[in-house]
């Protein structure tokens, strides 16, 4: 798996929105859905989860499904507070 760093995730607006849906819809959503939501192939959503699991801002649990992590939501808190504020 190639090098994910936290820039990559927050100047890519696609992980942007999977989080925001997390955060949203928390606990255990499945991948499928947010693929749904957002008009995305599956393997997309998927690679894109595995990538924030790595970086600990979302969380799997077979048979219920992704989670963003305290981290992640924080992480996320952060950001929408450092970008509005400019």
């Amino acid at each position: 798996m190639a090098f994910m760093d936290w820039d990559d995730v927050f100047l890519d607006a696609r992980y942007l929105q999977i989080m925001y849906y997390l955060a949203k819809f928390n606990p255990s959503i499945q991948s499928a859905q947010i693929a749904q939501k957002f008009g995305l192939g599956a393997s997309e959503v998927e690679e894109r989860l595995v990538k924030l699991a790595h970086l600990d801002i979302v969380d799997y649990r077979q048979g219920e499904g992704y989670t963003l992590t305290d981290k992640g939501l924080m992480s996320l808190y952060n950001f929408h507070q450092n970008f509005n504020s400019r």
